[in-house]
């Protein structure tokens, strides 16, 4: 069988790369979180006080447009109060682990 890499890497990819990261700098993350109806790409728990400190979600695409209204997905992850991010290539990783350590005073 032949192996034939793609112009982009798989979200799946990349939310290994995220969680990989974050488990070298020792916190807890769980991928494919479902909870009221959602699935969450990458969540950061605090365990403890069995709660989400910040949701991850992975596109591997850049959808923007400077006039573009956020989707149904963006509004119904608001409404739950935690920080969404948003990762969409492997350079942006660094900077997503960045911003967790800062949401979660682990920096």
């Amino acid at each position: 069988m032949k192996f034939k890499v793609g112009k982009r890497i798989s979200e799946a990819n990349i939310q290994a790369e995220i969680y990989h990261r974050l488990k070298q700098e020792k916190i807890y993350s769980y991928l494919e979180y479902k909870y009221e109806n959602c699935r969450f790409d990458i969540v950061v728990p605090d365990l403890k006080k069995e709660k989400v400190l910040v949701i991850i979600e992975v596109k591997s695409k850049i959808r923007t447009s400077p006039t573009r209204r956020k989707t149904k997905q963006q509004l119904k992850y608001e409404r739950f109060g935690v920080p969404v991010l948003y990762c969409n290539s492997m350079e942006d990783v660094a900077s997503v682990i960045d911003k967790v350590k800062s949401l979660i005073g682990k920096e």
